[in-house]
């Protein structure tokens, strides 16, 4: 499924089977750029997801499994320091 904005950008792009979200799902900013890619298993987040600062940037990225976040998720600030890790 795509969903577009009045000014013609994508805002979202999204798969679905049976019904549920499965694949790859990803979402933009008003100005076209990605806003986050995130990842669905029928409707289980799964993977690693990734969401971006609205310059660009990585914003912060981590991984899930079922519905549970697993690992270190890093968080980076608007110029792409890494700000933070957590568990």
């Amino acid at each position: 499924m795509i969903t577009i904005y009045p000014n013609g950008q994508l805002e979202y792009v999204h798969y679905t089977r049976d019904g549920k979200w499965h694949g790859a799902f990803l979402d933009y900013y008003l100005t076209g750029n990605l806003k986050s890619e995130r990842f669905y298993e029928n409707f289980r987040k799964v993977g690693i997801w990734k969401y971006y600062h609205e310059n660009g940037k990585l914003w912060k990225e981590g991984a899930y499994k079922d519905f549970d976040r697993i690992g270190r998720w890093y968080i980076y600030d608007e110029s792409g320091g890494l700000i933070n890790r957590a568990n």
